[in-house]
């Protein structure tokens, strides 16, 4: 059963990297049914929770990710998991709610790779008189029609992609 659930995931990935986000979404799915054990579900969970992202359906994929977090301790991905629900929220315009997850993955894995990270994004966050939302939304719709990001003059972008549900945007000043 695990094996088939792996192969699950490997055809969701092989799926969502070629573009076909719906169909990486029922494979990712198909591959969380019966996992019992939270450390087997990591990857897929955050497999779903890119291909719900890549639809729009960011909602969806904060539920997926807080059912996820829900579960007993520790497991591995946590700190990434914490991460990406800050990032979600922070996408969706959510400043306190991101700010919120953040913190307290900070609180929780101040050493850790995310946990770094995540101190650095939330000092950025708290700092911004704005939401990152409106560069975030215009970098995917440029992204998905294929045209350039139109930025006012003296403004430019980087991005990095943490993982595979991570994107990070960043306004070079």
């Amino acid at each position: 059963m695990e094996l088939a659930r792996d192969a699950l995931g490997r055809l969701g990935e092989w799926e969502l990297d070629a573009g076909r986000f719906a169909k990486a979404e029922q494979a990712f799915r198909s591959a969380l049914e019966g996992s019992g054990g939270t450390a087997i579900a990591s990857r897929p969970v955050f497999g779903l929770c890119m291909s719900l992202r890549r639809q729009g359906r960011l909602h969806e994929a904060i539920g997926v990710l807080e059912r996820h977090l829900n579960g007993p301790g520790v497991f591995p991905g946590m700190e990434e998991a914490l991460y990406t629900l800050g990032y979600l929220h922070l996408e969706l315009g959510e400043r306190d709610t991101a700010l919120r997850h953040l913190r307290s993955l900070v609180e929780r894995f101040p050493s850790g790779l995310y946990g770094q990270r995540a101190m650095r994004h939330a000092e950025e966050v708290a700092e911004s008189p704005q939401s990152l939302t409106p560069i975030l939304s215009a970098k995917e719709s440029a992204r998905e029609s294929g045209s350039g990001l139109n930025l006012p003059s003296g403004h430019a972008l980087t991005t990095s992609s943490l993982t595979g549900s991570n994107l990070r945007v960043d306004e070079l000043r």
